[in-house]
């Protein structure tokens, strides 16, 4: 379809999920109007293959993607990225890909700093805080999936 590398050419991440769910939203609803339940399946999935398996490492890698979204904690785009992407869990996994560096890196800076390590209660509040960050992320965005 050339219709979803334009779209992702032209639009942000949440933009472009925004668009996939609304096309996969209208070809579900046409589908059940004008196809067979068997032929409806088939084309959904080639819909899908196109719009989001072949597309989401470009739409998940964007200046706006996964990374973008997890530093400004946008956990609705995330919950959008996730939702889009449940169609094929396969690319799941490039969430989880960019979501993991993240996570470590942040847990690195709070273990690293200076004033934490000197004050066992500031570190230990730091470290609770941000499970509870991550926890709500995973919870929220990602419907509580154990994979995240």
């Amino acid at each position: 379809m050339q219709s979803s590398s334009k779209w992702n050419s032209n639009s942000n991440c949440p933009e472009y999920l925004n668009s996939v769910q609304k096309m996969l939203t209208n070809e579900e609803e046409n589908a059940d109007f004008w196809l067979q339940p068997e032929t409806k399946t088939k084309m959904l999935k080639i819909v899908e293959t196109e719009l989001i398996t072949k597309m989401a490492e470009v739409v998940s890698s964007k200046e706006t993607g996964c990374v973008y979204m997890f530093q400004q904690k946008n956990l609705n785009e995330l919950k959008l990225m996730f939702d889009v992407f449940r169609r094929d869990p396969n690319t799941f996994s490039l969430i989880i890909k960019k979501m993991t560096p993240y996570i470590e890196e942040r847990g690195k800076k709070i273990v690293m700093d200076e004033a934490n390590v000197k004050d066992p209660y500031l570190f230990t509040e730091k470290l609770l805080e941000f499970k509870a960050e991550i926890d709500e992320l995973v919870s929220f965005s990602f419907s509580n999936q154990m994979m995240f």
